[in-house]
C-alpha cells in the first residue's frame, strides 16, 4: 500500500462510521484507480491535482454526511420562532456573500497568478504524506466552507457576523499567507 493510499484511508475516517461501512472499500478502490492513472501520466502535477480534487470532495461531502439523517422523520420539528424562508436581513446577506469569498479567491489566485500558489505544492514540508501547503489550503477551505454554512443558516445577524469573523477571515488570511509560510519553512529547513 503506497503512502498516498495510507493517507487517503486516514482521511476516509472523517466520514461517519455508517457511511464508511457502506462505501469505504469503493472509495479506496476508486482513489487507487485514479492514483494509478495519475502516476502513469508521468506528471507529478497529475497526482497533485488528484489530491486537490480529493480534498475538495472530502471538505464538501464529509460534513454533509455527518448532518444527514439516516432514518425517516415521522414529524418535522420546527422551532416556533423560526424565521420564514427568505427573511434574511441585508446584513446577513452581506455576511453570506463575504463568507463565500475564500474558495473563489483561491481558485482565482490559482488561475490568474499561478506562480503565487506554486510554493503550496512544495514537498517537503509534508503532513500526512501530502505537501504541507495542500493540507493548510484544505484546512482553510474547510474553515471557509463551514463559515459559509454557518452564515447561511444563521438565524441572527450576530451568528452570521461571528461566522465571518472567526471562520471566513482566518480562512482568507490562511489562503493568502500559505505560499509565504511554506517558503519560510523551506528556507529555514535549507539553512540548517
Amino acid at each position: 500500500m503506497s503512502r498516498h493510499e495510507r493517507a487517503f484511508r486516514r482521511l476516509v475516517r472523517l466520514y461517519p462510521a455508517g457511511f464508511r461501512a457502506k462505501y469505504e472499500d469503493q472509495m479506496v478502490g476508486l482513489f487507487t484507480d485514479q492514483l494509478r492513472d495519475s502516476q502513469m501520466s508521468g506528471s507529478s502535477l497529475a497526482v497533485t491535482r488528484l489530491w486537490v480534487q480529493t480534498l475538495i470532495d472530502l471538505i464538501t461531502t464529509a460534513p454533509e454526511q455527518h448532518l444527514r439523517k439516516d432514518g425517516p422523520v415521522l414529524q418535522p420539528v420546527e422551532p416556533a420562532n423560526a424565521p420564514a424562508t427568505g427573511t434574511r436581513s441585508p446584513l446577513q446577506s452581506v455576511a453570506v456573500v463575504i463568507a463565500s469569498v475564500p474558495v473563489p479567491l483561491w481558485i482565482a489566485l490559482w488561475i490568474l497568478a499561478p506562480g503565487f500558489m506554486e510554493p503550496v505544492f512544495l514537498n517537503p514540508p509534508a503532513v500526512l504524506g501530502l505537501p504541507a501547503g495542500v493540507v493548510i489550503i484544505a484546512f482553510a477551505g474547510g474553515l471557509a466552507t463551514f463559515g459559509w454554512l454557518v452564515a447561511r443558516r444563521a438565524r441572527t445577524v450576530g451568528v452570521a457576523l461571528g461566522a465571518v469573523t472567526f471562520l471566513t477571515i482566518p480562512a482568507l488570511l490562511l489562503i493568502m499567507v500559505t505560499p509565504a509560510l511554506i517558503l519560510i519553512i523551506v528556507n529555514l529547513a535549507g539553512a540548517t
